[in-house]
């Protein structure tokens, strides 16, 4: 298991295609984009919900935990 990183990441931590998660919940993520000039959240991360739909919603990087680097 990889280990996670601590809570408080900072932008230039996160890479597209790290597998990440909110600091409140299970549910794994992907970082589609990253955007610092993005107002309601620097961070785009991408998800399948139960129904298998695609959603996708910006986040800030503190509200965010590494669980697993890309490449």
């Amino acid at each position: 298991m990889a280990k996670q990183a601590a809570l408080g990441s900072s932008l230039e931590d996160f890479n597209v295609g790290d597998i990440v998660r909110l600091n409140c919940s299970t549910l794994r993520m992907t970082v589609d984009k990253i955007d610092p000039d993005n107002a309601a959240g620097a961070i785009e991360c991408i998800w399948f919900d139960d129904s298998d739909t695609l959603n996708g919603a910006p986040f800030y990087p503190s509200q965010l935990v590494i669980v697993n680097k890309a490449g």
